[in-house]
């Protein structure tokens, strides 16, 4: 799809940490958003961390938000985060609303097998679906060049596919990773 750009500064992703899950929640950048993140751009992918309420420790996000060229609307967003004390990052993707949530989501890395994902809840800002990356998925990931994203337009039906570039992601990854 030529007409997708990517863009990892217009929107703020906050991570609220939950007992079982981290929830993508987003919000306009504060105005002095430069004192309390640190962003860190790794191609087409960027780390961004914030200092958890605690002041001794950090709340990190690796992101990447897609959206149209033309009407500038965000067709989709893509986090990796940790969950304290957990071995495994916890995908998650604010999608659209208006997406057919019973037919599920497919992730797809280059030609690989695809994998199907649901969607948590949807709010205002967009329908969330958050998993827990496993190895396997990790390394296709670090691997590969495109990750697809697809869902169905619930009013059409019509599969709308969201190509993710993976420029950067395995060294974003291993950044997030360091932050724990």
């Amino acid at each position: 799809m030529s007409y997708i750009q990517r863009d990892t500064l217009s929107l703020h992703s906050a991570i609220l940490w939950c007992p079982l899950f981290i929830v993508l929640a987003l919000s306009p950048l504060p105005a002095n958003s430069a004192e309390e993140f640190k962003i860190k751009h790794f191609s087409d992918w960027s780390l961004r961390c914030q200092l958890a309420t605690d002041s001794t420790s950090r709340n990190c996000e690796l992101f990447q938000r897609v959206v149209h060229k033309k009407s500038e609307q965000q067709l989709l967003q893509l986090a990796f985060a940790y969950q304290q004390g957990s071995k495994q990052p916890v995908a998650i993707a604010l999608l659209p609303l208006g997406i057919l949530l019973t037919s599920g989501i497919g992730l797809q890395v280059d030609n690989n097998k695809a994998i199907q994902s649901s969607v948590r809840t949807c709010t205002a800002q967009g329908c969330q679906m958050l998993f827990l990356a496993g190895d396997e998925f990790l390394r296709s990931l670090k691997a590969g060049l495109i990750l697809r994203v697809a869902f169905l337009d619930a009013t059409s039906g019509r599969q709308i596919t969201v190509p993710i570039s993976l420029k950067g992601f395995s060294a974003g990854i291993k950044a997030l990773r360091a932050t724990r």
